[in-house]
């Protein structure tokens, strides 16, 4: 592979966000970057020269709401797949996370398998839009 795929994981549960990254960078097609809140996130999004190939962003963050975060994000332009990946399970909240601009949508708690699945599926459908 030429390069290993960038995900940025933006989770405020120390040991989800660990389990996450380290999940992600068990295969060799990508790295993993960790954020618990809004603001680490941007920082990191500011400092990655490239940017990152996909988000996954919960719903529910310390210090703002994750689907509004998204919503920023797609109005400056940022087309990576973006996976919510959250506890909130209420009708109502797929479609909550689909209208901000998320690519997918995920329950917690998820599968390692149908995680990695999905974000393949998601960089799959992105690749013509990719760097």
């Amino acid at each position: 592979m030429a390069f290993a795929r960038q995900v940025l994981v933006v989770e405020d549960d120390v040991g989800l966000r660990r389990l996450l990254t380290d999940v992600i960078a068990t295969d060799p097609a990508f790295t993993a970057d960790g954020a618990g809140s809004i603001a680490q996130a941007e920082a990191l999004l500011a400092a990655s020269g490239s940017g990152y190939d996909a988000i996954l962003l919960d719903l529910g963050l310390p210090d703002g709401d994750g689907g509004e975060f998204c919503e920023r994000l797609r109005h400056r332009g940022v087309t990576c797949p973006i996976i919510m990946l959250t506890g909130c399970v209420a009708r109502g909240d797929l479609g909550r996370g689909l209208d901000c601009g998320a690519s997918d949508y995920l329950a917690k708690p998820v599968g390692v398998a149908e995680l990695m699945r999905r974000l393949r599926l998601q960089l799959d459908l992105a690749l013509p839009l990719a760097r």
